[in-house]
């Protein structure tokens, strides 16, 4: 669906897919995609910064321990996360981001 420029339907198709499989690869990689690509369209700073935290979140799961290889093609897909991650990393403070979400969620803010 996001080759036909279906994003949001294919965000909501891969979300159900990671319901019954959470560590499906492909289906986190192609969040992280769609998440970057929106990152990259809008033009508020805020947004921008959120859809690049999204797409970080979905990556890194996609390269966690725990994450699902089904098909060969995946290892491209591993290989295109590990490189958005590390572009994410390059423009944003995920781990400042990080910290300030784990202290909201603490109560500290």
């Amino acid at each position: 669906m996001s080759v036909a420029g279906r994003e949001i339907e294919a965000l909501e198709c891969w979300r159900r897919t990671l319901n019954v499989q959470p560590n499906f690869v492909m289906a986190l990689c192609n969040r992280a995609k769609i998440f970057a690509d929106y990152a990259k369209s809008v033009e508020d700073n805020d947004q921008k910064a959120l859809f690049l935290w999204m797409a970080h979140k979905e990556a890194s799961a996609a390269l966690a321990p725990t994450a699902i290889y089904t098909d060969a093609r995946d290892e491209v897909n591993r290989g295109k996360s590990e490189t958005l991650k590390e572009w994410i990393e390059s423009v944003m403070d995920v781990k400042g981001i990080a910290a300030l979400k784990s202290a909201h969620t603490e109560g500290h803010c």
